[in-house]
């Protein structure tokens, strides 16, 4: 009876043992699943969070990016900004320099025109403004008298590519020149470098020298006018049957003094000869008929011809310069 009951009591302890055992295991698995739940929790906020400090991140070094690519391009831009500024400084400066230098040239030119109304004085220089020799004046002309020398040696003699080629050698030369040298005032003072310098000659008797600087003259006058070449007015002092009357005629109505007065009064006598403008006709290339039996064109009066027919076999050539010497004619602008 005993033994039964302590049998009982044992297995009635087993099973509440056992069913502790089970309640606990359960209350286990159960917390078990609770922190589960809370680790996968915490992993999915850090994972977030980590996703968001990532993008972060990855905006800042954009910024960065963004600002390091806005402070180069603002540093170029002032850079680029202060090169501009330095050469608008530096061409200002220039510009400041070639005015001050062309008033001097205007007084200049100005006092050697006054000084030239005393016709008696032995300095009179017939127009001509003496300048330094380190002005880009004097420095152009020196280059282009000393190409145009080397040039008509090389080429025959043939002048108008002699011309062109010496005026291409200076630009190549010295580019500066060419570009200083195109302003009204410096473009006058190298023309009436070799007005004096023909007049000069003329009173010294030597009419050859004359011709040439004649030649020089009139090629820079037609370089510049804008109404083209007239390579015919230039031709005619090259001849070798150029009359004196046309040389110290286009001399004296140049000059402001009286200095040829006299020579003129010599050969004013003389026939004026003309060269026919048509190349076709053999007056083109000789001075044989005398210039007032010529006909001139008579809308630009800039060409002439020895006869109606001649004109008119020009006048597909010479159309386009009548054009422009007339529409500049219009807006009151003369040839040199």
């Amino acid at each position: 009876m005993p033994s039964k009951k302590k049998a009982k009591c044992k297995a009635k302890a087993k099973k509440k043992a056992a069913a502790a055992a089970a309640e606990k295991a359960e209350k286990q698995e159960e917390l078990l699943d609770s922190l589960q739940s809370r680790c996968a929790k915490q992993e999915d906020a850090l994972l977030e969070e980590a996703i968001k400090l990532a993008a972060a991140e990855k905006r800042e070094k954009n910024a960065k990016i963004e600002l390091s690519k806005r402070l180069s391009k603002s540093k170029l831009e002032l850079s680029k900004s202060l090169k501009e500024l330095k050469n608008k400084t530096k061409r200002l400066k220039d510009e400041l320099i070639d005015a001050q230098n062309q008033l001097c040239l205007i007084d200049m030119v100005k006092n050697a025109r006054e000084r030239c109304d005393d016709s008696s004085s032995v300095e009179c220089k017939h127009g001509y403004a003496h300048l330094p020799d380190d002005h880009i004046c004097v420095q152009f002309v020196n280059t282009f008298i000393r190409e145009y020398n080397f040039s008509i040696e090389r080429n025959g003699g043939k002048f108008d590519e002699s011309y062109k080629e010496a005026l291409d050698n200076t630009i190549d030369a010295n580019d500066f020149l060419w570009r200083g040298i195109r302003d009204s005032t410096r473009i006058e003072w190298v023309i009436s470098f070799f007005i004096s310098e023909g007049t000069k000659w003329l009173l010294e008797g030597n009419m050859e020298a004359a011709r040439v600087a004649a030649a020089n003259a009139r090629y820079f006058m037609e370089l510049f006018s804008g109404n083209g070449m007239n390579w015919v007015k230039i031709c005619q002092f090259h001849h070798s049957q150029c009359d004196s009357h046309t040389v110290v005629k286009f001399f004296r109505r140049r000059i402001p003094c009286s200095c040829l007065d006299g020579i003129y009064e010599e050969v004013k006598h003389i026939p004026k000869l003309g060269i026919c403008y048509n190349h076709q006709c053999k007056l083109h290339w000789e001075l044989s008929l005398e210039r007032s039996s010529f006909l001139d064109c008579t809308r630009c009066r800039r060409t002439c011809y020895c006869s109606r027919e001649c004109q008119k076999a020009d006048w597909p050539n010479h159309r386009d310069n009548c054009d422009r010497a007339v529409a500049r004619a219009k807006e009151g602008r003369t040839e040199c």
